[in-house]
């Protein structure tokens, strides 16, 4: 009998499996808490940061706090690349070499604030040397924020301190979750970007390919031994054919559950069936998209409450399927006039609300 299994990081189930039987089988995210817990390549990857470079990452907030999710720095503050989270959900994303750097941030306009609890994130930043816009930041895909590097000579960067994921310099601990961990040698174009940012862990294959690609932390839940043998305490580089144990990533201080195994899901959408065994291994089976009211054209309606003072101008936003359309019913307006009342039109999709001349509300919100 065939098995229909749905992996990675979410998916929608539509339609029919016929005799499939059908698993449920997500990817766990780590889970960063605050405290301790920090992700380290003691191998660093000192000369990537020496010239042309990408990082790549989505983030998972589970408080709004002051913390750096990465990355490195040498002996003092004078050499370092860097991403954190500020306590109002703004982005900053940091390249200092030889005492010189520059600095992006989110804080105007659509990208104000883009983090936002429990919500995952695509992050990404490009550095190239001289150049008025030769730091950029990326939230989601997008173009938030970019910095001059005309005054910074990369190869002069002596940042080569261990590339640490869940902390900076053992401070400002990170409290949620990173997965898709990706550094290139090269700058990624705004479609490059765009390609990372629509799927967690896509197939490297994609977007900027491997060719450039020098480090990929995946953080799904696969862990190795310190061989890259089957083990556990450490995560693999991706991007290298296995077993290898050429950046090889430390689980550091992670004690107990660190695995969030119900953070993706599936979503059951319209009709979904199996004459099968449906079994949930990992992940969650939602059915998000199922929930409406059917309304029958006849005496149906939903009574909103008189919670409301509708003494101004209101708007009322709705998703509808309409099944039938018949022409619109007006109330007798004789006994509209003798009343008193305004009264909207009535019709199978609609608000039906009463009023006095005063513009006081006299009944309630009512949908037929």
């Amino acid at each position: 009998m065939a098995t229909l299994t749905f992996t990675g990081t979410g998916g929608v189930w539509e339609g029919s499996a016929g005799a499939a039987d059908v698993v449920i089988n997500q990817d766990p995210c780590l889970i960063f808490d605050g405290d301790n817990d920090v992700v380290i390549d003691a191998g660093g990857q000192e000369t990537l940061w020496q010239d042309s470079f990408s990082v790549s990452l989505w983030y998972r907030a589970n408080a709004h706090a002051e913390h750096r999710i990465g990355f490195a720095k040498g002996a003092s503050w004078d050499d370092y690349i860097l991403i954190r989270i500020y306590v109002n959900g703004n982005v900053n994303g940091e390249y200092k070499s030889d005492g010189n750097g520059a600095e992006t941030v989110t804080t105007s306009g659509p990208m104000d604030a883009p983090i936002v609890i429990g919500k995952w994130t695509h992050i990404a930043m490009t550095a190239e040397e001289g150049e008025l816009d030769g730091l950029k930041l990326y939230i989601n895909g997008v173009l938030a924020d970019d910095a001059d590097t005309t005054g910074i000579t990369f190869a002069n960067a002596d940042i080569s301190g261990d590339i640490r994921i869940g902390d900076m310099d053992a401070s400002y601990k990170m409290d949620g979750s990173v997965m898709d961990v990706r550094f290139y040698d090269d700058i990624l174009t705004g479609p490059e970007v765009q390609t990372l940012a629509s799927k967690i862990n896509i197939d490297s294959a994609l977007g900027p390919g491997a060719a450039n690609l020098q480090a990929w932390w995946k953080l799904n839940g696969a862990e190795v031994g310190s061989d890259a043998e089957s083990g556990s305490g450490y995560i693999a580089d991706s991007s290298r054919a296995q077993p290898s144990t050429t950046n090889l990533a430390t689980l550091t201080n992670f004690t107990g559950t660190y695995w969030d195994y119900d953070a993706f899901s599936v979503n059951v959408q319209d009709t979904a069936t199996t004459t099968g065994t449906t079994t949930v291994t990992q992940g969650k089976l939602e059915g998000l998209s199922l929930s409406s009211v059917d309304f029958d054209g006849t005496a149906d309606y939903i009574t909103c409450g008189d919670t409301a003072d509708y003494t101004d101008a209101i708007t009322v936003s709705c998703w509808a399927k309409i099944d039938d359309i018949t022409p619109d019913r007006r109330p007798d307006t004789d006994r509209l006039e003798t009343s008193g009342h305004r009264h909207a039109t009535e019709c199978r999709l609609g608000a039906v609300t009463n009023r006095n001349r005063t513009g006081d509300r006299l009944g309630s919100c009512r949908a037929e």
